[in-house]
C-alpha cells in the first residue's frame, strides 16, 4: 500500500504552513519526518490522514484520492496517532486499546488484535488500570497499543517516543521498524536525530514549510542540512556501524 501526497499547500491566517510539499510512503518503509518546531510536521500528518484539508494538492492511497473514501474505510486503512491525545473518561487500559477496533465494527478477530497490541507494547499488565492513573509514558504506550489494534497498513504517528524513557524509546523504534518490515508503511514525526538515523529507512526534513531533504538518513542528516534547518552545530560519528547525530551547540 502506497501513500503519496503531491503539491500540498496549507495556509492559516495568511501564514503559509506547508508550501508545495511532496512526500510518499511505501509498503515496508519506516520514514521519519523531522524538522524544527513550526516546520509543518503535524499539519502534514493531519493532511495525510484526511483530517485537515489542504489548500492545494492531492493525497492518494494506492492510487485513490482519500477524499473519495468514507471515514470508516479510511480509518481501517490508516492508523493515526496525534501528538496530543487527551483521554477524558476513566476507561480501563483494555477498553481504550479496544477503541482501535471501532472502524471494523462487530469483528470476531477484534479481541485477538487487542491482545496482540497489549503484548507488543508491554501494557498487558496495565489492562485493568484506569488510564487516568497512568504516567505520561505509560499512557503513550497505551495509545500506541490502540493504534496497533487497528491493524492498519499505514501508520501515521506524531512524536510517540517523546514522553518515553530511553528503554522504551529504543523498544518502540524497534517495534515500529518491525511493523514496517511486516509490510506496513510507517510515517513517524520525531525530534531525535540519532534514533531517526539508526532506525528509519528514509527521512523527510522539513523547514519553513518546505521539504529540504528526502532520502536515506546519511544523505539528509548531514551537518550542513541539520545546521541550516535547526540552527545548531552537530557532532556526528559511528558506533558499531551505526551513525549518531548529536545537537551540540547553538549556531
Amino acid at each position: 500500500m502506497r501513500l503519496e501526497a503531491q503539491g500540498i499547500t496549507v495556509a492559516k491566517d495568511s501564514h503559509l504552513i506547508l508550501d508545495d510539499v511532496n512526500v510518499c510512503l511505501g509498503k515496508g518503509e519506516l520514514v521519519g519526518v523531522l524538522g524544527p518546531n513550526g516546520a509543518g510536521k503535524s499539519t502534514l500528518l493531519r493532511v495525510l490522514a484526511g483530517l485537515e484539508m489542504a489548500g492545494t494538492g492531492t493525497v492518494m492511497l494506492d492510487g485513490q484520492s482519500i477524499s473519495t473514501m468514507g471515514t470508516a474505510e479510511r480509518a481501517r486503512m490508516m492508523g493515526y496517532l496525534p501528538q496530543k491525545t487527551p483521554v477524558s473518561w476513566p476507561l480501563s487500559v483494555e477498553r481504550v486499546v479496544a477503541l482501535g477496533r471501532l472502524p471494523h465494527g462487530d469483528d470476531p478477530a477484534g479481541n485477538e488484535a487487542v491482545e496482540r497490541a497489549l503484548e507488543m507494547t508491554k501494557t498487558a499488565n496495565l489492562r485493568d488500570r484506569s488510564v487516568g492513573t497512568l504516567s505520561g509514558g505509560e499512557r503513550m504506550r497505551v495509545l500506541v497499543a490502540r493504534l496497533l489494534a487497528v491493524e492498519a497498513r499505514v501508520l501515521l504517528v506524531d512524536e510517540p517516543i517523546a514522553a518515553l524513557d530511553p528503554y522504551f524509546q529504543l523498544e518502540f523504534m524497534e517495534l515500529f521498524r518491525s511493523q514496517a518490515h511486516a509490510g506496513c508503511g510507517v510515517l513517524i514525526v520525531m525530534h531525535d536525530l540519532t534514533l531517526a538515523s539508526r532506525f528509519c529507512d528514509r527521512v523527510v526534513l522539513l523547514s519553513g514549510g518546505h521539504v529540504v531533504g528526502d532520502g536515506a538518513p546519511g544523505t539528509v542528516l548531514t551537518e550542513s542540512l541539520v545546521q541550516d534547518a535547526y540552527h545548531v552545530n552537530v557532532q556526528t560519528g559511528v558506533i558499531d556501524g551505526e551513525r549518531y547525530v548529536l545537537p551540540w551547540d547553538l549556531r
